[in-house]
Formats: C-alpha cells, sequence, structure tokens
C-alpha cells in the first residue's frame, strides 16, 4: 500500500485504501531508519523507539482495532507466537514499536499438538460449527509437537470460538500405539487467536453435531 512513508513527532492519522474486494489477511510495518535530508545522517537506531501508534486510536482495518495482536517479526517467529512468549509483543500491542523491525498484525488460530497413538484426527472449526478450517487431519506421534496455523480473512472478521473435534482414524497402521488415545497441546505454546491465548477456557462440548468424536 506504501512504502518509506515519513513519522513526524506527533500523531497523525495515517490512512490507506486498498481492493474493496480483496480480503486483507495480514498487515505488515517495516520501520527503518531514515536519512535526515538536512545533514544525510542515518538516524539513531539505538533510540528509545523508533515508532509510537496511539494505543486509543490502534491499528485499524475496516473499524476494527487489530493492534492487540501485533508481533514482531523475526527468524523464528512461529515459536515467539505463543502464549509463553507474549511478554515479546507487549510493547508492540501497546502501541510501542522499540525496535528498527518488522512488525506483523493477523487473525490466526495457532496451536502446537501431538498424538499419543498416531490414530488421531482433528476437525477444526470456528464459530461454532460454521467455518470449517480443516477435517480428517491426522496428528503426528511422536516427541516433537506438530505447528498448526490457519490465517482467518478478512483479518478483522471476529472469532467467537474455536472448536476442535477430536476422532479416530481407523485405517491407520497397524504398528500405532493400541493403549494410549488422545491429543496433547503445548501448554507453553497455547491455543493462540489473534496473538491471545485461549487454552485456558478450554471445555469439553462432547458429540455437539451427532458426528463421531468429542468436541472442545
Amino acid at each position: 500500500l506504501a512504502e518509506r512513508v515519513p513519522l513526524g513527532g506527533q500523531y497523525r492519522v495515517y490512512r490507506f485504501l486498498g481492493r474493496p474486494a480483496q480480503p486483507v489477511w495480514s498487515i505488515c510495518l517495516n520501520f527503518e531508519p531514515c536519512l535526515d535530508p538536512g545533514t544525510a545522517t542515518v538516524a539513531d537506531e539505538n533510540s528509545q523507539c523508533a515508532a509510537q501508534l496511539d494505543p486509543e486510536f490502534g491499528l485499524r482495518l475496516r473499524g476494527e482495532d487489530l493492534l492487540h495482536s501485533a508481533v514482531v517479526e523475526n527468524q523464528d517467529s512461529w515459536w515467539t507466537r505463543g502464549a509463553a512468549k507474549c511478554s515479546t509483543h507487549r510493547r508492540a500491542r501497546a502501541g510501542f514499536f522499540d525496535t528498527w523491525a518488522r512488525y506483523s498484525v493477523a487473525n490466526a488460530l495457532e496451536f502446537l499438538a501431538q498424538g499419543l497413538s498416531g490414530r488421531e484426527t482433528l476437525d477444526i472449526f470456528v464459530n461454532g460449527f460454521s467455518v470449517e478450517l480443516d477435517s480428517g487431519l491426522r496428528v503426528a506421534r511422536g516427541g516433537t509437537p506438530q505447528y498448526f496455523r490457519y490465517s482467518l480473512g478478512p483479518a478483522s472478521c471476529t472469532v467467537c470460538n474455536v472448536v476442535i473435534r477430536v476422532g479416530r482414524d481407523d485405517d491407520s497402521p497397524e504398528h500405532c500405539n493400541s493403549g494410549k488415545f488422545g491429543v496433547v497441546i503445548d501448554q507453553l505454546f497455547g491455543i493462540m487467536v489473534a496473538g491471545q491465548d485461549c487454552l485456558c477456557t478450554a471445555l469439553c462440548i462432547g458429540d455437539e453435531d451427532g458426528r463421531q468424536g468429542i468436541g472442545y
């Protein structure tokens, strides 16, 4: 939408128009030190704050404030998106962009999971059973959890709840462990929705839609 937009020393409204029919999946803000046109020197990279957004106004897309889901991008950004690393993004979500770096805002469902037997499957929905994100998803068995991420668009859409239904794949290999069954969600990472951990609100809803499997 724009590049090399200069920032002043006072708050002002920045407004950028996209294509009305094109959904916006994410927003990226890339802050870089700029050259002072008077002295041709680079701004101090060690300054206290690269930029500051008004937290009361927020970062708005179609009238919805998305600043609460801002994350600092880095090479291991998928891991820093989890609940245990929320402190990394706390100041950015308060409007303080402290480093010359890239920040992103998106409405996504993210979690780490592993199966106990290798026969587990997942069906994933948002807003009840109205929006299906995935079905019949095999969850691998092993010591390293799988990373799952689903981007929701437009980024300003409202997610009221998430439903994860655990099912059983009867056609799985016979060597799978039959003594245990279930899916383990990584507690340190949590179940992240738009940057917020929702794992603490999980509850069992049973077989609400009449299909095989237990929903949470």
